[in-house]
């Protein structure tokens, strides 16, 4: 083992095996180049005093396969059921200098068992100072506001801020229009005659219809595209 200063601002370090050095602190003033892989026994905090980026994962492969890859691996000698194995905390602070945290992604364990394993990821925001579960991805299904909080759902079209809603407050779902606390279910359509509940049986070359109209009017039409009962205006063609 020996440590050479080959010049005036190159320190080399050689070992045939390992170098280790004991020290409460090391204090690195510059870039540090390392080739191999590095492994910590222990948090690490990476801190800069401007907007550039804190951590950079880079990738110089050129295939077609993904990467970077980032890895958050729980190795428990014990997985269970439940288990919650990994989160993504965004923290800031509120207007008294408190950290809070903002927003959450959590990955669990639904099922450990082998060949029928089942996880989950769950996207947490805080609202009105709780945090709250906004989106539950789980073995059987997805939810969007299973915390039951007063959060309304709502799908924007080109043209249509409420192309879709439902309405937290009401307990309303509206296409095309917003909020109606008269009803459970409202349907509108800035097109002549488009907007209308249709029940639907149909194959690849007939379907049964019943239709209820914006202008008033209910159309029945059966397997041969055939009006057979019309209640309100004069027929509608199909």
């Amino acid at each position: 083992q020996f440590i050479q200063g080959s010049s005036a601002t190159v320190l080399s370090l050689g070992a045939t095996d390992e170098i280790d050095l004991t020290a409460t602190a090391i204090d690195v003033n510059g870039t540090m180049d390392v080739s191999g892989a590095i492994t910590s026994s222990a948090g690490a905090t990476i801190s800069v005093t401007d907007n550039s980026d804190v951590l950079h994962l880079k990738s110089t492969d050129d295939d077609a396969n993904v990467g970077p890859v980032l890895l958050l691996n729980r190795v428990s000698s014990s997985p269970a059921d439940s288990d919650v194995i990994g989160s993504i905390d965004f923290d800031g602070r509120n207007d008294a200098g408190q950290a809070v945290e903002y927003a959450q992604i959590i990955a669990q364990i639904l099922d450990a068992s082998d060949g029928t394993e089942d996880g989950a990821l769950y996207l947490q925001t805080i609202h009105a100072g709780t945090k709250r579960e906004r989106v539950s991805l789980l073995d059987t299904e997805t939810v969007l506001n299973n915390a039951s909080v007063d959060l309304d759902f709502r799908v924007e079209s080109d043209a249509n801020a409420n192309a879709l809603i439902v309405d937290a407050a009401l307990s309303h779902v509206g296409i095309n229009r917003a909020a109606n606390s008269v009803v459970g279910l409202t349907v509108n359509s800035t097109q002549t005659n488009s907007s209308y509940y249709a029940f639907e049986a149909s194959n690849s070359s007939s379907e049964t219809r019943f239709i209820v109209r914006s202008d008033g009017q209910s159309d029945f039409f059966d397997g041969n595209n055939v009006n057979t009962l019309t209640v309100g205006a004069a027929a509608h063609a199909q």
